[in-house]
């Protein structure tokens, strides 16, 4: 016998679990939600995605830090190769990819680190950074076949060096572009200053001739950094980072560039295709970027509040680089925990809702740091603990969380930098990186809810055998479904069918409906599909059905 939900929803139980909120450590992933690799070796991880394949892809770059400095991220000096790793959808080393689930490429003849990738349609990885190509540190890409190998079709054996502008240049995000191509975006020097960047290189890996001056743009005030890329299907590009009057800190602003297909900026996008943001009290940068309905943007990062923290920073834009003032406070949204915290990436829904992750300071130390934003940019108070979730290790006292992605069933994977050996700060100074990944569960929304079959129209006779519907849901969950109507002689509401047996991902038929009430209902019914996951998180979704 099933249940009847508060809702009048039949509950149908696919497989019970424990209760744990959104946002919580995800049990089922490695048996504890946390995977540590020091055995693998020094590694920075920089971008993560999750494949067709559902597997995870982590791209870094290993790191031998200098005896000097003793920086174990390597970002000042030491030696550093670009670094990819992939993982099985649960957590396990892929045996498939590269040397046991890594590979390790040296770009170039110095040091070499990669800070972004892109998944190709063809299941091909592109990683995207910096290299040295004589005395010059250049924008570096490498394009890697399936299996980890580099695919000799691209640029030089697999790998590409470019110069962009006048001396140096660093590629900090890549995506693909329309037509094969691909996007980077980062900064370079010209006559100008060290400005905003961005190149489109072809399928090949030659730079395009049909974007900006000869494949590259620079844009932005004299000094500003492209950390975030954006591309729309139409070849229109949004980059975003910092723009500052020097490389003080104390000045750096929001900054966002917009250019069209062929490279041009766009002159209807703030002023001549720039646009830049106080937000905060003082410093603040963006990190990340994602495209909004009607050319809106939102880009995440981090700002400097009132009270001398660092909190992480969203703020919402127009299609003409206007602040959305109908999100959060004036535009931006402003989150912060224990003694600060700062985004690294921002993970966009289908349902304009946001995620950012980082970090958050905790008395000299760092963990992972998860904050989910409501369309309005608000927390989302079903997410973590009033909107925000952290993750520590007893083993990694300092733990950044350096990107994330979304699983198809809306599982959330966070990889990061865990300090091994002691290594201390942001740096791992004294220390060396090691992978870290996470995964959190992710709750339910209504845009997780794909249900076909649903007619704009139903006859009486369909009525009385009963409506097939499909719900596509990967997480085990229970699922209800009410078909309503009113009488259409006395009007008083009603319930036509429910629904009484039925699994996620498969189709069902509705419990036919006896021959009274299909000929008692009017002309205009309500269709109700609703779900609640293990978390007990609900969603649902509504139509109106026209009976003929």
């Amino acid at each position: 016998m099933v249940a009847l939900l508060t809702t009048g929803l039949i509950a149908l139980t696919c497989a019970p679990a424990a209760h744990a909120r959104a946002g919580a450590v995800d049990v089922a992933f490695a048996g504890d939600g946390r995977i540590a690799l020091p055995s693998a070796g020094s590694f920075v991880p920089r971008a993560v995605a999750i494949d067709r394949r559902h597997r995870i892809v982590v791209a870094g770059y290993a790191c031998e830090p200098s005896p000097q400095t003793r920086d174990g991220t390597c970002l000042i000096d030491g030696d550093s190769s670009f670094r990819l790793a992939r993982l099985t959808r649960d957590g396990g080393l892929d045996p498939k990819f590269g040397a046991n689930g890594f590979v390790t490429t040296p770009v170039g003849p110095g040091r070499s680190q990669a800070f972004d990738l892109t998944l190709l349609s063809d299941g091909k990885i592109v990683a995207g950074g910096i290299a040295t190509d004589g005395t010059r540190v250049v924008f570096a890409l490498a394009r890697y076949r399936a299996n980890g190998a580099l695919d000799q079709g691209f640029g030089t054996g697999g790998v590409v060096l470019q110069r962009v502008g006048a001396g140096y240049a660093a590629a900090a995000d890549v995506a693909a572009g329309p037509g094969g191509t691909l996007l980077a975006a980062g900064q370079a020097i010209d006559s100008a200053g060290a400005r905003t960047a961005v190149a489109r290189f072809t399928a090949d890996g030659r730079l395009d001739p049909g974007f900006g001056a000869g494949g590259t743009r620079l844009a932005g005030p004299a000094f500003s950094y492209g950390l975030g890329l954006a591309v729309a299907s139409d070849g229109t590009l949004t980059a975003v980072g910092l723009a500052g009057d020097s490389p003080d800190p104390t000045s750096f602003r929001f900054g966002e560039v917009r250019l069209g297909p062929e490279g041009m900026l766009d002159g209807k996008f703030g002023t001549g295709g720039f646009a830049q943001q106080r937000v905060g009290t003082s410093a603040s940068f963006a990190t990340a970027v994602a495209l909004q309905l009607h050319g809106g943007w939102l880009a995440a990062g981090a700002a400097t509040i009132p009270d001398g923290r660092q909190a992480m920073a969203a703020v919402r834009g127009t299609a003409t680089g206007a602040i959305d003032r109908h999100f959060g406070t004036g535009g931006a949204a402003l989150v912060t925990t224990l003694d600060g915290a700062l985004a690294n990436d921002l993970v966009a829904y289908g349902d304009r809702r946001a995620l950012l992750v980082g970090q958050a300071a905790d008395a000299g130390a760092y963990r992972f740091a998860t904050a989910r934003l409501r369309p309005t940019g608000q927390l989302d108070k079903t997410f973590g603990t009033r909107g925000i979730a952290t993750v520590a290790w007893s083993r990694y006292p300092v733990a950044r969380a350096t990107a994330g992605a979304l699983q198809s069933d809306g599982r959330i994977v966070t990889v990061g930098i865990g300090c091994d050996r002691g290594g201390t700060g942001t740096p791992c100074t004294g220390g060396r990186s090691v992978l870290l990944v996470a995964r959190q569960l992710g709750g339910l929304s209504a845009s997780d809810l794909q249900v076909s079959g649903v007619p704009k129209r139903i006859g009486r006779r369909a009525l009385r055998r009963g409506p097939r519907l499909r719900v596509g849901l990967e997480s085990p969950v229970r699922i209800g479904v009410r078909l309503t109507g009113h009488d259409r002689f006395s009007g008083r509401p009603f319930t036509l069918l429910e629904i009484y047996r039925a699994t996620a991902g498969r189709a069902f038929r509705l419990k036919p409906a006896r021959d009274a009430v299909a000929r008692a209902a009017s002309g205009r019914l309500r269709l109700e599909v609703r779900a609640v996951d293990s978390a007990r998180e609900a969603a649902s979704r509504r139509w109106n059905i026209v009976l003929r």
